[in-house]
C-alpha cells in the first residue's frame, strides 16, 4: 500500500530536508488575516490546505513563507467548539431569561419530554393579571415569537455548524489518508479496464466480407481520423441514393467493392466508424417512452465500431471503449516542445475532472493582443458615446457598446502556464496523460485481437509494447493531422441565394417537404394529448409536398406551392393543399447543374454541415437524373 500512497514530499529550505506530511497543521498568512489549515493533498509542487475558513493550494516555492507550524492544533481547535459551544449556550439563557420576564414557561428547562401542562390556561390568567400595559406585553410576545427566537435558532444553527466543521476537520489527517486510498482505487479500476480491453471482455466481431486474406509481411495500417457512416454514405452518392437503418445494412454498402476499396485502402487496415457526427432531429410525441427511445438512438449515434481489413476480408469489431476523434494522437501532442497554457472548461475546481484545454504561448500571446485592442476599442466607444442627458446616463447606454466583453468570467489571466511553476500542473500533467492512456488502450485493443483472434492472421509475432515491435507490425497512418483548408468555406447560403435569383412562377424547387416536415412535428408535439383521429385533421397533417414542387407564386419573399395529397380523414379521397414559405426555405432546381454538392462535401468544414444542404441538393441531383417527377412522391431506389 506504501506504494500506492505517497504522503511525504520534501522541500529544502536552507540546506535542511523539511517534510510536508498529510494531515499536518499549519498558520497560513494570507494578507492581512491568518488561517489555521491542515495539508489535505500534496502534488508534485504544491500542497492543498485546507480548514472550515479557507481552501486552496500553495505552491512549495512559497509554502514556508507562509506557512508556520501549528504544534498546537488540537488544542486550538478545542478551543474554537468550546468557545461555539459556550456562545451556542449563551444565547439560550439569553431567550430563557426573556421567556421567564414575560411569565412564560421555559421550553428548554426539563428537555426530557413534552407534556401539556393542564394548568396552561390558568398559568396565563395569572400572567395577564399582573400585567400593567396589556398593549406593550403583547408587543414584547410578538417581538419574540417573530424576531428573537427566529434570530436565536438562526445563530445557534450557524453556530452548530461551525462547530461540526471543526469537528470534522480534527479528522482531518485521517480523512485526507482516505482520499489517497480512493486514488489507488482508481489506478487498480483503470488497470482492471486495460486488462477488458485487452482480452475483449466486452467484444463482438462479426465477419461480414468473405475472401482470401493478406500477406503475413503486410502491415496493419490504423487510420487516425474517424469517419461517420452518414457522411461517407453521402461522398458516394450516386443517382438514387443510399439510407440505411441498421449496421448491417452499412456493412453490405461498405463491401461493395468501390466502397471497400475507398475507405479501407490497404490490404491491411483499421478504420473507425461512428454513425453521425451531429445529433439526429427525432419526432417525439413528448411522452417518456418516446423521450427514452430518441435518447437511446442518440446514444447508439455517437457509439465507435471498428471495420478491419483483412486482404479481401472485412470484419466488424464492436469493443465498449470509448473512442475519441482520433485513434492516435498528432506527433506535436506527445513531443511538443513549444510552451503552453491550460485551461479547463469550467475553471479550476479542486478534486474535478473538468477537460482541460491547451494552446500555444503564441496563441496566447495573439489573444492578449486581441484583448488589449478590444480594452481600447470599448473606452474609446464609451467616451465618445457617452450620453450627456442625466436621463439618458441612468438608462444602460453601455449594453450597446460593440466591444463589450462577451464572458467575464473568463478572463486570460486565469490561462496557467504548463510548467513547474503553476499549482496546477500536475492537473495538466494528468489530463494528457488521461489522453494518451486512452489512446495505449487502442494498442491493447489491437495487441489482443492480434494474440486471441484469427481476423489479422497470418502474421508475424507482434509486440506492440516496444517501438520496434510497433514498427513491424504497424503502420500510423495520419490522414486527421495538419489538414489545411484553401479559401473560404463553401456557403450554401451564398449559393443558395445564386440560384433563386432566377426563380420564378412555374419554377420547379425543392424545400417545400423538409418545411411541411418541421412544422407537422411542432403541431404533433403540441397536440400530442388529443386522441388520434383530432391529430388526423391537424393542418399539417398528411403527406405533405412531393420532394420537387412546381412555384405557383411569388410575393414580398414568399414562395407558395400547390399539390393534391390524399386525405387523412376519408380514404382514397384526393385534397388540395398549399404552403406559403420563405424564399430562403427552397432552392431552384432548375438552375441547379448535377454534381453541384459535390464541392460542399469535398470541404470537411461544410461537409459537418451536410444536414443543411443535403436534401435540397440531393432532391435535384434525383430530379434532374429523372428519378423524381414533379408533383410526385414516388422515387426509383437503386440497389444497395
Amino acid at each position: 500500500m506504501s506504494e500506492l500512497i505517497d504522503s511525504n514530499v520534501k522541500q529544502t529550505e536552507t540546506d535542511a530536508y523539511v517534510s510536508i506530511e498529510l494531515g499536518q497543521w499549519y498558520w497560513l498568512t494570507k494578507g492581512k488575516n491568518t488561517y489555521l489549515v491542515c495539508v489535505a493533498r500534496t502534488g508534485s509542487n504544491y500542497a492543498y490546505l485546507e480548514s472550515p475558513s479557507y481552501s486552496g493550494r500553495v505552491h512549495f516555492d512559497e509554502f514556508f513563507k507562509v506557512c508556520k507550524p501549528a504544534p498546537d492544533a488540537q488544542s486550538v481547535i478545542d478551543g474554537y467548539i468550546a468557545e461555539f459551544q459556550a456562545e451556542i449556550q449563551q444565547t439560550m439563557r439569553a431567550i430563557h431569561q426573556k421567556m421567564r420576564s414575560l411569565s412564560l414557561s421555559s421550553p428548554g428547562a426539563n428537555l426530557g419530554t413534552s407534556v401539556q401542562n393542564p394548568s396552561a390556561s390558568s398559568g396565563s390568567l395569572i400572567a395577564l393579571n399582573g400585567v400593567d400595559n396589556t398593549k406593550v406585553y403583547k408587543e414584547n410576545l410578538i417581538k419574540l415569537k417573530d424576531t428573537e427566537i427566529y434570530e436565536a435558532r438562526r445563530e445557534i444553527s450557524n453556530k452548530t455548524q461551525y462547530m461540526q466543521n471543526w469537528l470534522l476537520a480534527k479528522v482531518g489527517g485521517d480523512m485526507a489518508v482516505a482520499d489517497y486510498l480512493e486514488n489507488a482505487v482508481d489506478k487498480i479500476k483503470d488497470r482492471l479496464k486495460d486488462f477488458s480491453v485487452y482480452v475483449g471482455v466486452f467484444e463482438k466481431i462479426d465477419h461480414i466480407r468473405k475472401g482470401d486474406p493478406a500477406g503475413a509481411d503486410n502491415r496493419l495500417h490504423v487510420m487516425q481520423r474517424k469517419l461517420f457512416m452518414d457522411e461517407e454514405c453521402l461522398a458516394a452518392y450516386t443517382t438514387g441514393g443510399i439510407e440505411f437503418s441498421s449496421i448491417k445494412q452499412f456493412d453490405r454498402w461498405l463491401a461493395k467493392d468501390e466502397n471497400f476499396d475507398r475507405l479501407m485502402p490497404f490490404p491491411k487496415c483499421m478504420v473507425a466508424f461512428q454513425i453521425r457526427r451531429k445529433d439526429k432531429d427525432r419526432e417525439c410525441d413528448g411522452t417518456f417512452y418516446s423521450v427514452y427511445i430518441n435518447m437511446q438512438m442518440r446514444d447508439d449515434d455517437k457509439y465507435t465500431y471498428l471495420y478491419v481489413r483483412n486482404g479481401e476480408n472485412l470484419y466488424r469489431v464492436i469493443s465498449d471503449h470509448e473512442f475519441g476523434d482520433h485513434l492516435f494522437p498528432d506527433e506535436c501532442e506527445i513531443n511538443c516542445n513549444e510552451p503552453m497554457r491550460g485551461k479547463p472548461d469550467s475553471w479550476w475546481r479542486d478534486g474535478s475532472n473538468d477537460k482541460i484545454s491547451f494552446i500555444t504561448e503564441r496563441e496566447y500571446e495573439v489573444l492578449v493582443a486581441e484583448e488589449n485592442q478590444r480594452v481600447a476599442n470599448s473606452k474609446k466607444w464609451l467616451k465618445e458615446n457617452e450620453p450627456k442627458g442625466k436621463k439618458e446616463r441612468a438608462k444602460p447606454w453601455q449594453w450597446n457598446n460593440p466591444f463589450k466583453e462577451d464572458y467575464p468570467d473568463r478572463k486570460l489571466k486565469e490561462l496557467e502556464r504548463f510548467d513547474r511553476s503553476s499549482v496546477y500542473y500536475d492537473d495538466m500533467a494528468q489530463a494528457i496523460a488521461s489522453k494518451l492512456q486512452d489512446y495505449n488502450r487502442v494498442s491493447l485493443l489491437i495487441q489482443g485481437l492480434f494474440d486471441r483472434t484469427s481476423i489479422l492472421k497470418p502474421c508475424h509475432s507482434v509486440r506492440l509494447w516496444d517501438s520496434k515491435g510497433i514498427e513491424e507490425a504497424i503502420k500510423l497512418v495520419y490522414d486527421g493531422a495538419n489538414v489545411i483548408h484553401h479559401g473560404a468555406e463553401p456557403s450554401f447560403e451564398e449559393y443558395r441565394d445564386r440560384l433563386n435569383a432566377s426563380l420564378k412562377v412555374g419554377s420547379n424547387i425543392s424545400g417545400p417537404i423538409i418545411a411541411w416536415r418541421k412544422l407537422a412535428r411542432i403541431e404533433r408535439a403540441e397536440n400530442r394529448y388529443l386522441e388520434s383521429y383530432e391529430t388526423r385533421s391537424g393542418k399539417y397533417a398528411g403527406s405533405g409536398p412531393p420532394d420537387i414542387c412546381r412555384v405557383s407564386s411569388i410575393r414580398k419573399g414568399m414562395v407558395t406551392v400547390h399539390w393534391s395529397q390524399e386525405s387523412e380523414r376519408i380514404w382514397g379521397r384526393m385534397v388540395k393543399r398549399s404552403l406559403t414559405l420563405p424564399i430562403i426555405e427552397v432552392l431552384n432546381v432548375d438552375a441547379y447543374t448535377p454534381g453541384d454538392f459535390r464541392p460542399f462535401y469535398a470541404d470537411p468544414r461544410s461537409r459537418q454541415k451536410y444536414f443543411k444542404w443535403a436534401d435540397f441538393m440531393l432532391a435535384a441531383e434525383e430530379f434532374h437524373a429523372e428519378n423524381l417527377q414533379v408533383g410526385s412522391h414516388k422515387r426509383r431506389k437503386t440497389k444497395e
